[in-house]
């Protein structure tokens, strides 16, 4: 078997001046800084790690390599050694885990990064799977610096675009707000990026109420706002927000068809007396919930992520049919904002989709289901088509111009600023915002 030429000199990457001036505000030193941004491993590796399409998907992200996502390894790998992060492809089989790199063809896989390997190859396939294999993890590409180095609890990796989300939602939200709903919360980065404003805002007194059907998700998203400093304005909670339905929510207790005041006041006498850590069993309905009890709520509902950067081959690719049926349980989550939204509340609806029938007609729908009470604004007050890579929603999909104006759509390839350094390049996204005026239930 032949082996690939390895890779024996990465490109320093270039990163703009304002970059570097953010972290150094932030307090990390010139070498940090470099260590952070200008990993750069200049080395010839002979040793291969193989990891499956989602991994790589990870690694371009940023991501160390975890134990877990490691299929196939060279037999010599020690820790310190320098190794080559390969992808299997639709080419590869489905070699299994532990497979000895000797009995497997290297050239139907995609070298992606290299990395330092933290511990020898049995350990890989023998230890902990959220024990870190490979770090300094560097991609061949350029796509992004290894994120290892940030500072626990002071960042969250977070898309352009889910930021911008975070920011349109935040400025709508009155100082009186008592709770906020996030919908289809996990992994928890708008939620806890919501919360921080929130905290960092002393007059706000508001909490998030981030609800996700998973449970392991919730349970995860809890111990992020515990690292990133929210768990005290941040209430997780397990239901599928799409049927309005029983949600469970960690605070000691029981309740149930709460309203949110109640439902406030227990969670806080919670955290108060210690016992808000995320174990607790009180419950409540979201159907049984006053009517109008949300002053905001964002709403990121499950989508056919066609806008998602990096991506390896086609794994997992919907099909049509699936695609077709999303808008329609989509919708779902939509009435169930409107029902739960106050008069003169603000409800975000965004994807990371470049689909129009997930974009701009989701806004067509709720315009003509609901438009005698839900008034299409602005976006994001601030940010307006050609900032940020965005441009306006898309034309010949049932909005009018004005309509269009109001949206703001992420393509590929930085939207319409393009510039030298490409800071404008970001994963496809959309966004609408919609204010409720008034409404009458039966």
């Amino acid at each position: 078997m032949a082996v690939p030429q390895p890779h024996t000199t990465l490109h320093q990457q270039q990163f703009p001046p304002k970059t570097v001036d953010f972290l150094s505000s932030l307090g990390l030193s010139s070498s940090q800084i470099s260590n952070l941004l200008l990993k750069t491993p200049q080395h010839t590796t002979t040793q291969y790690v193989v990891v499956d399409p989602k991994c790589a998907i990870n690694l371009l992200r940023g991501s160390d390599l975890f134990s877990a996502g490691v299929i196939i390894a060279s037999d010599s790998i020690t820790p310190s050694s320098p190794v080559t992060i390969a992808v299997l492809t639709d080419s590869s089989g489905t070699p299994t885990v532990g497979t000895k790199l000797s009995s497997f063809d290297l050239s139907s896989t995609i070298e992606i990064a290299v990395g330092i390997a933290l511990i020898p190859r049995v350990e890989m396939f023998s230890t902990r799977k959220d024990s870190v294999a490979v770090s300094n993890v560097t991609t061949i590409h350029g796509v992004l610096p290894s994120l290892g180095s940030l500072p626990r609890g002071k960042f969250f990796p977070q898309n352009l675009p889910s930021a911008v989300v975070v920011e349109a939602l935040f400025s709508t939200i009155k100082l009186d707000a008592k709770m906020v709903l996030d919908m289809c919360a996990a992994p928890g980065g708008k939620a806890t990026g919501l919360a921080s404003r929130l905290k960092s805002s002393a007059q706000h007194k508001c909490v998030v109420l981030a609800v996700d059907r998973s449970r392991n998700k919730v349970r995860n998203m809890r111990a992020l706002c515990n690292v990133q400093g929210v768990g005290d304005k941040v209430i997780c909670a397990t239901g599928d927000s799409s049927k309005i339905s029983e949600v469970e929510v960690e605070v000691e207790g029981e309740g149930e068809g709460e309203e949110v005041e109640t439902l406030l006041r227990r969670w806080q006498h919670a955290e108060e007396t210690g016992a808000g850590t995320g174990t607790g069993t009180g419950t409540i309905k979201l159907s049984k919930l006053k009517k109008e009890s949300f002053e905001a709520i964002l709403l990121d509902p499950p989508c056919s992520s066609l806008g998602l950067r990096p991506r390896i081959l086609s794994s997992d690719p919907l099909n049509l049919d699936q695609i077709r049926d999303l808008p329609k349980y989509q919708r779902k989550f939509v009435d169930g904002a409107v029902v739960l939204l106050k008069s003169g509340g603000y409800l975000t609806y965004s994807t990371c989709t470049i689909n129009p029938q997930e974009n701009e007609v989701m806004v067509e729908y709720i315009l003509r289901n609901f438009g005698n009470v839900m008034e299409l604004v602005e976006a994001c007050v601030g940010i307006a088509p050609g900032d940020v890579g965005a441009t306006i929603g898309m034309a010949g999909v049932g909005l009018s111009e004005e309509e269009r104006k109001l949206c703001l759509r992420w393509e590929y390839g930085g939207g319409v600023n393009r510039g030298e350094e490409d800071d404008d390049d970001t994963i496809g996204f959309f966004l609408a915002k919609f204010k409720k005026k008034s409404i009458e239930f039966s």
